[in-house]
C-alpha cells in the first residue's frame, strides 16, 4: 500500500477479482486506464487494467491467467460511467484482448478539446487546472515483464487518480 496516497490493491487471484467486481457494481462512476507492452512487442497486449474509485485503486493483472469475464460485465454496464483519458487505445486493447465492450464512457481528453482548452494531455490538464505534477518515468515501461517492481505498481495505481479531478473540471 502506498502510504502517501489512496490504497491500492493488486488483483491477480480469482477471489480478489470477484470482490473487486462486487464493489464496482455499487459504483456510479469509475476511472479506468490500461498499460500495454506496445513498445516491446509487435502485437500490443494489455498487461494491466487500472480501475480507481475514491479511496481505492485496483490494479488488475490480465497476465495472471484469470477469467476476466466478470470485469467485462462492469465495462458493459451502462449504469456505471467509465472515465478514461484518451480512451481510444484503451478501448481498442480491451476489445482486441478480451472482447470487452465499454458503455457510458467519458473521455477527459475529448471533453477538454470540446471545451477549447489548448492542451488536452492528462499531465497538462492536471498541472494547469489543479497544480498537480505527474510522474512520467514509467510511460515506456515494459508492462509485460513479471514480476512488476513496487515502483511500477505505484505508478500504475496513480495513473487513474488524475482522471477524477479532470472529470470534475470538464
Amino acid at each position: 500500500m502506498d502510504e502517501a496516497g489512496p490504497s491500492w490493491v493488486l488483483i491477480d487471484q480469482p477471489d480478489a477479482l470477484a470482490q473487486m467486481v462486487e464493489a464496482l457494481r455499487a459504483r456510479r462512476t469509475i476511472a479506468v486506464d490500461t498499460e500495454s507492452n506496445s513498445f516491446y512487442a509487435y502485437h500490443r497486449r494489455v498487461c494491466l487494467i487500472q480501475i480507481s474509485v475514491p479511496g481505492t485503486d485496483y490494479i488488475v493483472d490480465p497476465l495472471a491467467g484469470m477469467d476476466l469475464s466478470p470485469l467485462g460485465e462492469i465495462f458493459a454496464d451502462s449504469r456505471i460511467q467509465k472515465v478514461f483519458h484518451a480512451a481510444e487505445q484503451d478501448i481498442a486493447g480491451l476489445w482486441e484482448d478480451f472482447r470487452f465492450q465499454v458503455t457510458n464512457l467519458f473521455d477527459t481528453m475529448r471533453a477538454a478539446r470540446l471545451l477549447g482548452w489548448p492542451r488536452a494531455g492528462l499531465a497538462d490538464l492536471l498541472w494547469e487546472h489543479f497544480g498537480v505534477r505527474t510522474d512520467k518515468r514509467y510511460q515506456r515501461y515494459n508492462w509485460g515483464q513479471r514480476p512488476l517492481s513496487p515502483e511500477a505498481l505505484r505508478y500504475a495505481a496513480s495513473s487513474t487518480c488524475g482522471e477524477w479531478p479532470s472529470r470534475a473540471a470538464a
